[in-house]
C-alpha cells in the first residue's frame, strides 16, 4: 500500500460487498479515487464506481487510469490478483483477537506465494501492519 494509506492511491478496487456497504457511508472514504469493483453482480450502480466483470476487464480499466499502485481488498479479489501475478506488495492488519471460526484469508492458491518482510509496525489501537514484497513461484 502507498506510504499515505489510501490517501495515497490513484485507485482502489475493492471487493463488492466492502464497496456496497461504504456506498451508504456519510463520508466517502475512496474520495478522490477511481473505484473499480470486481464483480459479476450487477447490484453495484453507483456513478464513484465501475464495474469489472474480470481480473483481465479491471486490469484494463486500471492501465487505461494509470495506475501506479492500487488498493486491492477482500479474499476473492486478492486471491485473482495475486493468480494473475498482479500483487507485488501485501500488507496484513493483524488484530488483537483470535477468532474460534471463519474463512481462510486467501483460500486456495495455485503456488506458493513468498513473502519478504519490508517492514512492521504497531497503531494505537493494537493493530499490528506489516508489509510484505510478493514473489509467486
Amino acid at each position: 500500500m502507498a506510504p499515505g494509506g489510501i490517501a495515497g492511491l490513484g485507485l482502489a478496487c475493492p471487493r463488492a460487498t466492502r464497496a456496497e456497504s461504504v456506498l451508504g457511508f456519510d463520508e466517502w472514504p475512496f474520495d478522490g479515487k477511481r473505484v473499480i469493483v470486481l464483480t459479476s453482480r450487477t447490484t453495484v450502480e453507483d456513478a464513484r464506481v465501475t464495474r469489472a466483470a474480470s481480473v483481465d476487464e479491471a486490469t484494463r480499466l486500471l492501465e487505461e487510469g494509470g495506475a501506479a499502485e492500487v488498493y486491492i481488498d477482500g479474499g476473492r479479489t486478492i486471491q485473482s490478483f495475486l493468480r494473475a501475478g498482479l500483487v507485488d506488495e501485501i500488507t496484513l492488519s493483524v488484530a488483537p483477537i483470535i477468532l474460534g471460526s471463519g474463512r481462510s484469508l486467501f483460500g486456495a492458491l495455485d503456488a506458493d506465494v513468498l513473502l519478504t518482510v519490508r517492514g512492521s509496525h504497531a497503531t494505537e489501537d493494537g493493530l499490528v501492519r506489516t508489509t510484505y514484497d510478493v514473489t509467486t513461484r
